[in-house]
Protein backbone atom coordinates (compact mmCIF):
# COMPACT_ATOMS: atom_id res chain seq x y z
CA UNK A 1 0.00 0.00 0.00
CA UNK A 2 1.29 3.51 -0.95
CA UNK A 3 1.25 6.06 0.88
CA UNK A 4 1.21 9.92 -0.07
CA UNK A 5 2.48 12.30 2.18
CA UNK A 6 0.62 15.71 1.88
CA UNK A 7 2.22 19.17 2.35
CA UNK A 8 -0.32 21.27 4.43
CA UNK A 9 0.12 23.87 1.39
CA UNK A 10 -1.26 21.94 -1.39
CA UNK A 11 -4.53 21.30 -1.43
CA UNK A 12 -6.57 18.71 -2.78
CA UNK A 13 -9.71 18.63 -5.49
CA UNK A 14 -12.03 16.40 -5.43
CA UNK A 15 -14.82 16.81 -8.13
CA UNK A 16 -17.86 14.40 -8.47
CA UNK A 17 -20.26 14.54 -11.53
CA UNK A 18 -24.16 13.79 -11.11
CA UNK A 19 -26.54 12.88 -13.88
CA UNK A 20 -29.79 13.96 -12.84
CA UNK A 21 -32.64 12.54 -14.58
CA UNK A 22 -34.62 13.56 -17.63
CA UNK A 23 -38.13 14.45 -16.73
CA UNK A 24 -39.97 12.00 -18.59
CA UNK A 25 -37.73 9.88 -17.68
CA UNK A 26 -39.18 10.17 -14.21
CA UNK A 27 -42.40 8.07 -12.72
CA UNK A 28 -44.47 9.32 -10.17
CA UNK A 29 -47.24 7.37 -8.31
CA UNK A 30 -50.55 7.47 -9.16
CA UNK A 31 -52.47 8.75 -6.61
CA UNK A 32 -56.29 8.03 -6.39
CA UNK A 33 -58.05 11.03 -5.91
CA UNK A 34 -61.85 9.75 -5.91
CA UNK A 35 -61.88 9.23 -1.96
CA UNK A 36 -60.32 12.73 -1.31
CA UNK A 37 -63.21 14.69 -3.26
CA UNK A 38 -65.80 12.08 -1.75
CA UNK A 39 -64.58 13.49 1.64
CA UNK A 40 -64.39 16.89 0.48
CA UNK A 41 -68.05 16.83 -0.89
CA UNK A 42 -68.86 15.01 2.11
CA UNK A 43 -67.77 17.86 4.22
CA UNK A 44 -69.73 20.64 2.31
CA UNK A 45 -72.61 19.13 2.08
CA UNK A 46 -72.59 19.00 5.59
CA UNK A 47 -71.90 22.53 5.93
CA UNK A 48 -74.51 23.39 3.52
CA UNK A 49 -77.15 21.20 5.72
CA UNK A 50 -76.19 22.57 8.79
CA UNK A 51 -77.20 26.36 7.40
CA UNK A 52 -79.59 25.43 5.45
CA UNK A 53 -81.47 23.75 9.22
CA UNK A 54 -80.16 26.46 11.12
CA UNK A 55 -82.41 29.07 8.38
CA UNK A 56 -85.25 26.59 8.30
CA UNK A 57 -85.61 26.57 12.23
CA UNK A 58 -85.04 30.11 12.82
CA UNK A 59 -88.06 30.61 10.34
CA UNK A 60 -90.08 27.95 12.05
CA UNK A 61 -89.38 29.95 15.59
CA UNK A 62 -90.33 33.21 13.72
CA UNK A 63 -93.90 31.79 12.22
CA UNK A 64 -94.35 30.15 15.23
CA UNK A 65 -93.75 33.30 17.62
CA UNK A 66 -95.61 35.52 15.05
CA UNK A 67 -98.81 32.85 15.12
CA UNK A 68 -98.73 32.88 19.23
CA UNK A 69 -98.77 36.53 19.11
CA UNK A 70 -101.67 36.78 16.77
CA UNK A 71 -103.48 34.05 18.70
CA UNK A 72 -102.80 36.58 21.68
CA UNK A 73 -104.17 39.45 19.96
CA UNK A 74 -107.33 37.81 18.70
CA UNK A 75 -108.05 36.93 22.63
CA UNK A 76 -110.63 39.77 23.76
CA UNK A 77 -109.47 42.27 26.62
CA UNK A 78 -105.70 40.57 26.17
CA UNK A 79 -102.68 43.35 26.74
CA UNK A 80 -101.81 41.93 23.35
CA UNK A 81 -104.90 42.99 21.95
CA UNK A 82 -105.02 46.68 23.34
CA UNK A 83 -100.93 47.38 21.73
CA UNK A 84 -102.09 45.57 18.65
CA UNK A 85 -105.00 48.09 18.09
CA UNK A 86 -103.42 51.23 19.38
CA UNK A 87 -100.11 50.47 16.96
CA UNK A 88 -102.57 50.20 14.30
CA UNK A 89 -104.22 53.23 14.64
CA UNK A 90 -107.99 51.38 15.61
CA UNK A 91 -110.20 53.72 17.67
CA UNK A 92 -111.32 52.34 20.89
CA UNK A 93 -115.22 53.21 21.65
CA UNK A 94 -114.45 54.10 25.17
CA UNK A 95 -111.70 54.94 27.42
CA UNK A 96 -111.71 51.17 28.12
CA UNK A 97 -108.76 49.27 27.18
CA UNK A 98 -106.90 52.68 25.92
CA UNK A 99 -103.03 52.21 27.53
CA UNK A 100 -101.49 55.08 29.77
CA UNK A 101 -98.25 55.33 30.60
CA UNK A 102 -97.20 57.80 33.25
CA UNK A 103 -92.91 58.57 32.63
CA UNK A 104 -91.46 60.75 35.07
CA UNK A 105 -89.10 63.39 34.34
CA UNK A 106 -86.41 63.74 36.56
CA UNK A 107 -86.23 67.37 38.66
CA UNK A 108 -82.37 67.37 38.99
CA UNK A 109 -80.42 67.30 35.84
CA UNK A 110 -77.98 65.03 35.17
CA UNK A 111 -78.85 63.04 38.21
CA UNK A 112 -77.46 59.59 37.68
CA UNK A 113 -73.90 61.23 37.30
CA UNK A 114 -74.19 62.90 40.94
CA UNK A 115 -72.79 61.64 44.66
CA UNK A 116 -74.98 61.62 46.99
CA UNK A 117 -73.59 65.03 48.61
CA UNK A 118 -74.61 66.66 45.27
CA UNK A 119 -78.07 65.05 45.44
CA UNK A 120 -78.67 66.08 49.20
CA UNK A 121 -77.83 69.76 48.07
CA UNK A 122 -80.32 70.33 45.44
CA UNK A 123 -83.38 68.63 47.22
CA UNK A 124 -84.25 71.78 49.16
CA UNK A 125 -85.55 73.17 46.09
CA UNK A 126 -87.90 70.47 44.89
CA UNK A 127 -91.93 70.51 45.24
CA UNK A 128 -93.12 67.22 47.03
CA UNK A 129 -94.35 65.65 43.78
CA UNK A 130 -90.86 66.17 42.22
CA UNK A 131 -89.43 64.79 45.52
CA UNK A 132 -91.79 61.61 45.50
CA UNK A 133 -90.37 61.08 41.79
CA UNK A 134 -86.86 61.45 42.78
CA UNK A 135 -87.57 59.15 45.87
CA UNK A 136 -89.46 56.11 43.57
CA UNK A 137 -86.11 56.83 41.07
CA UNK A 138 -83.75 56.26 43.59
CA UNK A 139 -85.23 53.51 44.96
CA UNK A 140 -85.24 51.35 41.67
CA UNK A 141 -81.92 52.37 40.75
CA UNK A 142 -79.01 53.58 43.02
CA UNK A 143 -80.89 53.00 45.91
CA UNK A 144 -78.56 55.36 47.77
CA UNK A 145 -80.19 55.30 51.93
CA UNK A 146 -78.90 58.32 52.81
CA UNK A 147 -80.32 59.95 49.65
CA UNK A 148 -83.51 58.11 50.25
CA UNK A 149 -84.11 59.31 53.82
CA UNK A 150 -82.77 62.79 53.32
CA UNK A 151 -85.53 62.80 50.72
CA UNK A 152 -88.13 61.17 53.37
CA UNK A 153 -87.61 64.02 56.05
CA UNK A 154 -88.24 66.54 53.07
CA UNK A 155 -91.24 64.57 52.62
CA UNK A 156 -92.23 64.47 56.53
Amino acid sequence: MDTVELNMNQKRVVEAELKLPKLSNVELPRVDWAPMRKLASDVLLTGLGIGVLAVRGATAAAKAAYDAGADEAKRDGSVAQRVVSAVRGEATTSGEGSIKVHVPVLPIADYDTLNYREVLSKLEALTAEQLAVLRDYEATHANRVTVLNAIQARLA
